[in-house]
């Protein structure tokens, strides 16, 4: 975890703005095909929830966007 200098961000614009924002979260819709995923755990007797969230999340991480976080009033990026 580093705390970002936002004197020198470049996303420091889009910050600013949703910062005046009362609840700044957001929400995403997507489709997804998850066809390949149902065969493995099938065929591996794994648990399709517990291997969905493993792959959601590596590829939620695998984005800096979405590593970002407002803590002790300070931005970070884990």
């Amino acid at each position: 975890m580093h705390e970002i200098d936002l004197d020198n961000w470049n996303r420091y614009k889009q910050y600013k703005w949703f910062s005046t924002f009362r609840d700044s979260t957001y929400g995403l819709n997507i489709e997804l095909d998850v066809t390949d995923l149902v065969k493995y755990v099938k065929d591996n007797d794994k648990s399709f929830f517990a291997s969905f969230l493993y792959v959601l999340m590596k590829g939620l991480n695998s984005r800096e966007e979405m590593r970002i976080r407002y803590v002790n009033g300070k931005v970070v990026m884990y």
